[in-house]
């Protein structure tokens, strides 16, 4: 995550969470996961639920056709997030 980054490079947590408009325990959550786990903590998780009822097959026409599941929903707004995190940190610097 590029906010943990600019942390471990230095830069004072206040100043990154003032950039990026966090709130100030999600940075010092990520750094410690991040500290604990590396990267691969910070990855999305999968969000527990109930199984899918279409066959892999089902889901892949669907996708196909433009029709998205919640997970990949979810997936979608995580990357969006990730995507927005992105831009910011390039265009504040």
């Amino acid at each position: 995550m590029p906010a943990v980054k600019r942390v471990e490079a230095g830069e004072s947590p206040e100043d990154v969470i003032r950039t990026l408009a966090f709130s100030r325990p999600h940075i010092y959550e990520w750094f410690a996961a991040y500290r604990g786990g590396g990267i691969q903590a910070l990855r999305v998780k999968a969000i527990p639920g109930r199984p899918a009822k279409l066959s892999s097959d089902a889901m892949r026409f669907d996708n196909a056709m433009g029709v998205s599941t919640p997970d990949q929903q979810a997936d979608c707004t995580s990357n969006a997030i990730l995507t927005i995190i992105w831009i910011l940190e390039r265009h504040t610097k």
